[in-house]
């Protein structure tokens, strides 16, 4: 089973992959990997619309590890949006039960 989220990426971090010469989803696949281990396909190798950043991701742990899992990433793309944008949500006192927070863009 995959998941498909769309995901926000703030106008800094865009600049900063093009000024890398790469694409901003796989910037954000990059920081994510090396940040959080989990390995994730950028969505541009499946012809996102332009604009747009997603990534794919296998479903395979049991609900447990899955948990674990989303947790990790939930506080990855917080402190992502915190590094490249201001105003974005802020890790204390977010709750983990919202999966919804991970595409959240800032006010």
């Amino acid at each position: 089973m995959y998941a498909f989220p769309q995901i926000y990426i703030p106008p800094p971090a865009v600049q900063e992959a093009e000024s890398l010469s790469i694409a901003p989803d796989i910037f954000y696949f990059l920081k994510l990997l090396e940040e959080t281990g989990i390995f994730v396909v950028p969505g541009s190798g499946f012809f996102q619309r332009q604009g747009t950043y997603h990534f794919r991701m296998t479903i395979l742990p049991s609900p447990d590890k899955l948990k674990i899992l989303l947790q990790k990433l939930k506080e990855f793309h917080l402190h992502f949006l915190e590094a490249y944008s201001q105003g974005a949500p802020q890790m204390s006192g977010s709750n983990p039960e919202q999966p919804s927070a991970i595409s959240k863009q800032p006010d």
